[in-house]
């Protein structure tokens, strides 16, 4: 799978200093509601577009949101790593209908698939089909 390179670090915060620190400090705790809102707002939009988009338009979002993670800084093209039934479950759509809508894109020029891994060509297209 491509990833970004980038360190993370895990640090147990005691829910009592947590609370004291959001509390006493109206700048954190406007942060963290900003956090969770844009969370929030994500969310929403990923069920919206499971609930009531065609398969196209759930394939063509998911790709755009697989693009947003996977993109490496100063290269055009994207190429996604991942198995079509990991994709299938990210997209939250059935491996085999994922397989025939990427096939529909790839005779569409709007992505590649070679060794296993999808290379988006058109990713403005793409934008306009999941919209």
């Amino acid at each position: 799978m491509a990833c970004r390179k980038s360190r993370s670090s895990l640090l147990l915060i005691p829910a009592q200093d947590f609370l004291k620190l959001i509390t006493d400090d109206p700048a954190v705790a406007q942060q963290f509601i900003r956090l969770i809102a844009s969370n929030l707002m994500e969310k929403e939009e990923d069920l919206l577009n499971l609930a009531y988009n065609s398969l196209r338009k759930k394939v063509a979002y998911g790709l755009v949101q697989q693009i947003v993670h996977f993109r490496e800084a100063g290269k055009s093209s994207v190429t996604l790593n991942l198995s079509r039934k990991e994709m299938a479950q990210a997209i939250g759509v059935a491996t085999e209908s994922l397989i025939r809508t990427l096939t529909e894109f790839k005779d569409e020029k709007l992505l590649t698939i070679t060794a296993g891994q999808v290379v988006i060509l058109d990713e403005m297209r793409l934008k306009n089909l999941s919209n």
